[in-house]
């Protein structure tokens, strides 16, 4: 398989309340490359949405990034002045934002928010960008573009207006997409056509995309890579195969175990006991700690991602090891019965 150059490269990244407040993510390491969708996945607290907005810069004060890197194709982002990282939004690297009600502006028609985006980063005005929006509105696979695009957001459906958000991501021509949950508020119909979307585009323009969601069946359905993130940390990081098939992280596993099976018949859905833990709330040593059934003395450390197999990496003393309920499952599952 041909090794594709970096497109993303996160090192260590450090995100923080303020210059002494507790951090949000810490020492988060990713790469993404050329061409390449990669899955971010967690429970809801995790710091998927929160590493997004720091490798858009667009962190709301008083949070603002402490530490590490953010490279785009070998470029520090962290370092720009804001002039320089607004040039770059949009053209180099664009994002969609899980509600799009909540990101158009309610009171301009859908014409008027693409032609702010091709004024700025295409220099198209009047009618040159009236007929780009309604070209983009078509690739998006919107409806009568040349009607939609008078329309205002409140007139469109949910999944008409998700549409528009992509439309708006890809006017400038990114070579990055960053798509935060970009279906959650969507039914299954429409997010599978969503995705769909996404997923053509993406292998059109040779696109690199990042794709944060909590939904694995997204994952399994879109990506070649997945990271899982709890706590503000990277805890598992391989190919979806790896992810899949052999998840070495004992919180991969517990997600996987949650998902719903139409084989499992009256039987209770699995689930991790607790919940992540708050904002500044984090102890001492591995945040998965508390709510692992193989927690040992050596868990009072963190423990650093480390290689697990090939491009595979887990952030745990103990990967693969299973758990005497994990055990039960998976005996049950392969029609065995409770262990003795």
């Amino acid at each position: 398989m041909e090794q594709r150059q970096p497109m993303l490269e996160v090192t260590q990244l450090t995100t923080a309340l303020g210059s002494r407040g507790p951090e949000i993510l810490s020492g988060v390491d990713l790469t993404l490359r050329s061409g390449e969708v990669l899955g971010v996945v967690g429970e809801s607290g995790s710091g998927k949405s929160m590493l997004a907005l720091s490798i858009m810069g667009l962190l709301p004060h008083p949070i603002a990034v402490r530490a590490g890197r953010v490279r785009l194709e070998g470029r520090d982002l962290l370092p720009l002045p804001a002039r320089e990282m607004r040039a770059l939004r949009g053209k180099e690297i664009a994002m969609i934002f899980q509600e799009p009600m909540t990101s158009l502006n309610p009171v301009m028609r859908v014409g008027q928010q693409l032609g702010e985006v091709l004024r700025w980063k295409l220099n198209l005005r009047g009618n040159a960008a009236r007929a780009e929006g309604i070209a983009l509105l078509r690739r998006v696979e919107m409806p009568d573009p040349q009607r939609q695009i008078d329309a205002y957001p409140h007139e469109l459906s949910g999944g008409m207006r998700q549409r528009v958000m992509i439309a708006m991501a890809l006017a400038g021509r990114p070579r990055l997409l960053v798509a935060d949950e970009p279906t959650t508020a969507l039914d299954v119909t429409i997010q599978a056509q969503i995705l769909d979307l996404v997923r053509k585009i993406q292998r059109d323009d040779g696109m690199s995309v990042l794709l944060i969601t909590h939904d694995l069946g997204v994952i399994a359905e879109m990506c070649d890579r997945v990271a899982v993130m709890y706590a503000g940390r990277v805890v598992e990081f391989g190919s979806v195969l790896d992810i899949f098939d052999r998840p070495a992280h004992p919180y991969t596993r517990g997600l996987l175990a949650s998902r719903p099976s139409i084989t499992a018949g009256n039987q209770w859905l699995s689930t991790i006991e607790g919940t992540v833990p708050a904002l500044g709330q984090m102890g001492e040593g591995c945040s998965f700690a508390p709510r692992c059934q193989l927690a040992r003395a050596a868990c009072r450390e963190v423990p650093p991602l480390r290689e697990v197999g090939p491009a595979h990496q887990a952030a745990c003393v103990a990967p693969f090891e299973l758990a005497p309920s994990e055990t039960t499952v998976n005996a049950m599952a392969l029609g065995q019965g409770a262990p003795a």
